[in-house]
């Protein structure tokens, strides 16, 4: 499919996290947990997918802070000096001691 400018995707996507932290989890059942530690939400957004070329290539989900999202088409993996959205993995922190 050629890029235009009005070419959109629709992602539906789920989140979630614990509440507490696993010393206060570590005894409970799964179900337990979940009553009591797990919150998650759903999200939905139309997006805009990047410009590509007539190469085309793999779809690829971006999922950045602040619930952003970018979608990318490129025969490139993330990371590659020719990846069009010039990202790289993330680091890890550093640890403090």
């Amino acid at each position: 499919m050629k890029w235009t400018p009005d070419l959109k995707v629709k992602v539906d996507w789920t989140i979630g996290h614990y509440t507490r932290p696993w010393e206060q989890r570590k005894d409970m059942s799964i179900e337990q947990e979940r009553a009591c530690c797990w919150t998650q939400r759903t999200l939905s957004k139309v997006v805009p997918i990047q410009p590509y070329g007539a190469e085309g290539g793999g779809l690829q989900v971006f999922f950045l802070p602040d619930d952003e999202i970018e979608i990318w088409v490129s025969e490139w993996d993330l990371g590659a000096d020719q990846h069009p959205s010039g990202r790289r993995y993330p680091r890890r922190p550093a640890h403090s001691d």
